[in-house]
């Protein structure tokens, strides 16, 4: 479970989720239509 400052900023900042085909593992390559973005420093 997230910290709780990690949770709070997610729930403040609701984006909409990705479905991506395939098996998801590190170090795979997300296709373009996934929006990456920065969440700041929970400290």
């Amino acid at each position: 479970m997230p910290d709780a400052p990690v949770t709070t900023y997610m729930r403040q900042n609701p984006v909409d989720p990705a479905y991506p085909e395939g098996e998801v593992v590190t170090g795979a390559s997300l296709p373009d239509t996934v929006a990456l973005r920065p969440m700041p420093d929970p400290t």
